[in-house]
Formats: C-alpha cells, sequence, structure tokens
C-alpha cells in the first residue's frame, strides 16, 4: 500500500507489479479505513462466492491495482456541473473536470512511470459510491481511457444527467455497473426519491446502444447507507469477472 498526494490530490495505492486491471475509485479523503475494507473485502467475496481462496487470492494479487482518490470536499470536487443544492445549503459547485484532469494528466502518468505499466495491455476503470458513483459515470464521457464504470448507488438524480447521457457517446466496448438500493428511492427529498426511475431509464437506455458491451443493473436490500463497502466490492468483482 502506498499513500501520495500529487498536485493536492491524495491518493491510496493498492497494487501487484503488473496490474492488468486498475480501478479508481472516488472517495472520502478522511475514510481511509473503508479503503483498506474495500480492498481486503474483495478477498472475501471471492472466497465465499467461489470457494477457492488461494488460486483467486493468487489471481487477484497478481492482476489488480486499485487507487483510491480521496476528496473531501464532494459537492465541489465531484459534481460534472453547476446545480443547486438536494440537501442541505451546499450548492454543487462543478468542479468535476478539474478531478477527472488531475487523475489523467498527473496520477495515470505517475502509476504509469512508478509502477513500469504498459498502458495498452492494462485495463483502465473508474468507480464510485452515491456522488462519486455519478462522477464515474460522467467521466466516461469525458475520456476514453477507461473501459467500464462502476457506480454504486449513484446520485442519478442529479440535475440534467439523464438528459446529459442522451447527447453524449460512451467508448466503444465498455462496461457499465450499476446499483441501488431497494429502499433509496423511499425517501421525502422530492429529487432524490426519483433515483430508481432514473437509474432504471439510463440502463435500459444503455441496454439499447452499441457502445456498452457489457451492462449488469444490481438490486441491494436497505436504504442509500446499507453496506456501501459490500456495494463497491460487488462492481469491481463484476468488472474483474467480465472484463
Amino acid at each position: 500500500m502506498e499513500k501520495i498526494i500529487l498536485n493536492n490530490q491524495k491518493y491510496i495505492i493498492y497494487s501487484c507489479e503488473k496490474p492488468e486491471s486498475i480501478i479508481f475509485l472516488m472517495t472520502d479523503k478522511s475514510d481511509e479505513q473503508s479503503a483498506c475494507e474495500i480492498y481486503n473485502g474483495i478477498y472475501s467475496n471471492f472466497i465465499n462466492k467461489n470457494n477457492d481462496y488461494n488460486m483467486l487470492k493468487a489471481d487477484i494479487k497478481n492482476k489488480l491495482m486499485l487507487v483510491f482518490c480521496m476528496t473531501d470536499n464532494w459537492n465541489k470536487d465531484l459534481s460534472p456541473w453547476k446545480a443547486p443544492a438536494v440537501f442541505g445549503t451546499e450548492d454543487f459547485t462543478g468542479d468535476g473536470q478539474s478531478t477527472l484532469n488531475n487523475i489523467t494528466e498527473i496520477c495515470i502518468p505517475y502509476l504509469i512511470k512508478r509502477f513500469n505499466i504498459d498502458i495498452t495491455s492494462s485495463r483502465l476503470y473508474i468507480g464510485g459510491y452515491s456522488l462519486a458513483g455519478l462522477f464515474a459515470l460522467w467521466s466516461m464521457y469525458n475520456t476514453n481511457i477507461f473501459k467500464g464504470a462502476i457506480c454504486c448507488s449513484g446520485s442519478l438524480w442529479f440535475q440534467g444527467f439523464e438528459e446529459y447521457i442522451k447527447t453524449k457517446r460512451l467508448p466503444k466496448g465498455c462496461a457499465i455497473y450499476l446499483s441501488l438500493g431497494d429502499r433509496e428511492h423511499k425517501t421525502k427529498n422530492p429529487i432524490m426519491s426519483t433515483v430508481k426511475t432514473v437509474t432504471e431509464n439510463i440502463y435500459d437506455f444503455y441496454k439499447n446502444i452499441p457502445e456498452v458491451e457489457k451492462l449488469k443493473l444490481e438490486w441491494n436490500k436497505g436504504n442509500h447507507f446499507n453496506n456501501p463497502e459490500e456495494r463497491l466490492q460487488k462492481g469491481i468483482i463484476w468488472i474483474i469477472e467480465n472484463m
């Protein structure tokens, strides 16, 4: 495990020597423990699902790099454009492009040099939970470097996002993983209560466009705050198994 700061952006890196898959996960700057639990939990989930500890543990270690991109201001750093506050009083300031630029222009070149990565043979993905999940999906439309996105309990209710994806193009042959809790829409907030409908609409839209090669919508038990680490682990595992 390695911790670095690049252009004021903190990253935590878990890696093998020559990763075949590199997954960038947006997460809270103050929650390093969550990053550790997500990484370690991938092993246990594989073990429970496949019952072959040694083979899968070795397989993952030899193929995977997880890069946790830490931020302490989600409404600023992960919002794709300006939008009014949906909960509380803090508006979304739309600085997501700066965050994405840091990843693609500073972090990825650093990783290539530091770990001697052949970027032409490695598969890069991006993922996140809640607003970070929205950011991951939006990122797919603003760079062609990622082969897929993991969007868990994504804030797909974000103003104008459903319309946005219908005017843009995804990279060809990409994989999209969506998940949502089956009670997330049961909220008194009139905008956030649309999350189930919007997520289903986006899933249906992706089913009918040629750019998406692999697609999954997974339903989890509970509301927005139930088991976020486990939900992300499911998305990571799906990406590894399907790409």
